[in-house]
C-alpha cells in the first residue's frame, strides 16, 4: 500500500483524483473475458443505477483528495488496525478501501471501472485502465502541463525527456542519426 519515505504532493495527488474522476465519468467494464461472457456482464454493469453526475463526482474527488493527504488507517485482518500512505488505488470489480470510502462519503453509488489500477508517487501517477491494458504514465512538467507516455525510465530519464517536451532540449541519451 505505501512506502515508508514517502511524501504526497498536492499536484501528484490532484492527478490522481483527476484521472479517477475521468474513468467514473465514463466507466470501462472490461475483464478480459473473450468468451462473449464478458461482454454481457458489462453491458448489464452500465445500465446499473449511478449518479456519476458532475456534482457527486466533484465530492469524491474531494474526499479522495482528502484520503491521499494525509496516512490512511485501514484493518488488514480483524484484530490489526494498520496506518501507511496510499499509494496505489485498485478495483478488481469492488473499489479497494480508499476508492470505496471516497466513494461512500461522497455518497456515489456506481459500479468502479472493473480491473483498474493507479500506481503513483512524488514523481509520476501511472494509470491503467481495463484488464491487460498498458499503464499510461503521467510525469509533471511546467506549470499545469504533463507528459503523458507509457515510457518509463529512471529519474535521469524521465527528467530529460520532461526537459525535452518542455523546451526541445535534447539530452545525452538522445541521438539523431542519418
Amino acid at each position: 500500500m505505501s512506502r515508508a519515505s514517502y511524501t504526497p504532493r498536492e499536484r501528484i495527488i490532484d492527478r490522481v483524483v483527476h484521472l479517477w474522476i475521468g474513468a467514473l465519468r465514463a466507466p470501462k467494464y472490461d475483464n478480459g473475458d473473450r468468451t462473449g461472457g464478458s461482454a454481457l456482464a458489462a453491458g448489464l454493469t452500465a445500465r446499473m443505477p449511478k449518479n456519476n453526475d458532475e456534482e457527486t463526482l466533484a465530492r469524491f474527488g474531494d474526499e479522495l483528495k482528502a484520503r491521499l493527504m494525509k496516512p490512511f488507517t485501514f484493518k488488514p485482518y480483524i484484530d490489526a488496525q494498520r496506518t501507511a500512505w496510499v499509494t496505489e488505488l485498485r478495483v478488481d470489480y469492488d473499489p479497494c478501501q480508499p476508492l470505496a470510502d471516497a466513494a461512500s462519503a461522497a455518497g456515489l453509488k456506481m459500479a468502479f471501472p472493473w480491473k483498474t489500477s493507479m500506481y503513483f508517487d512524488e514523481n509520476y501517477v501511472q494509470f491503467i485502465e481495463g484488464y491487460g491494458a498498458e499503464g499510461v504514465n503521467h510525469y509533471p512538467a511546467a506549470y499545469d502541463e504533463w507528459v503523458v507516455t507509457t515510457l518509463r525510465g529512471s529519474e535521469k530519464d524521465i527528467a530529460a525527456l520532461v526537459a525535452f517536451v518542455e523546451t526541445g532540449a535534447r539530452a545525452d541519451f538522445f541521438k539523431v542519426e542519418h
